[in-house]
């Protein structure tokens, strides 16, 4: 199961992106102690979806979440705010176009701009915490990222708790690209 952990890191899905009843109860230990609130980076490369989740969720107000799969959250909105902000680069070179990229369009973040939505999550959603302290000599961090992994198929009640990009400007884009000559 430790493998399969590290694997997920590394992929950022795992050989599979799936774990065993087995596999998922040998973690149960290694859930975090209480109910907080995690955090979940979201970057669009479709303006179109940008446009669509603005419209629907940004209003503060609280929506439901639900994942088909396991999924990464964290419990830092700094750390889920990079994951919306860059894609993710492999290699020096990937990471430098990434940064050219960016430079050439004027922007500090890939695609459309992107949201930081959080929820409260309890234990039992959660396969595991990897900052657990029984996972200490397990190294899968890429730093202290505070990352769950989140069960699939757990409903949430989540919100927008930030917004990065210059996502009005890019709305009106939108619109005026959309809107009949």
């Amino acid at each position: 199961t430790r493998k399969l952990l590290t694997a997920w890191v590394s992929n950022n899905s795992g050989p599979s992106g799936r774990f065993s009843t087995d596999e998922i109860a040998e973690l149960e230990p290694f859930r975090p102690p209480g109910a907080r609130i995690y955090y979940r980076g979201i970057r669009f490369s479709d303006i179109g979806s940008m446009v669509a989740f603005h419209e629907r969720f940004a209003s503060g107000k609280a929506f439901p979440f639900e994942s088909k799969r396991f999924s990464s959250w964290t419990t830092s909105k700094v750390v889920a705010e990079r994951f919306g902000r860059y894609s993710a680069s492999e290699t020096q070179n990937t990471a430098m176009f990434g940064f050219l990229s960016r430079m050439k369009a004027k922007k500090d973040y890939d695609g459309w701009g992107g949201y930081v939505i959080g929820a409260k999550i309890a234990p039992s959603q959660i396969l595991v915490d990897l900052t657990h302290p029984g996972l200490e000599k397990v190294e899968f961090q890429h730093g202290n990222e505070g990352e769950i992994i989140l069960m699939p198929d757990v409903r949430l009640t989540t919100k927008v708790y930030s917004i990065f990009g210059d996502i009005e400007r890019e709305i009106a884009e939108f619109n005026e690209r959309k809107a009949p000559d």
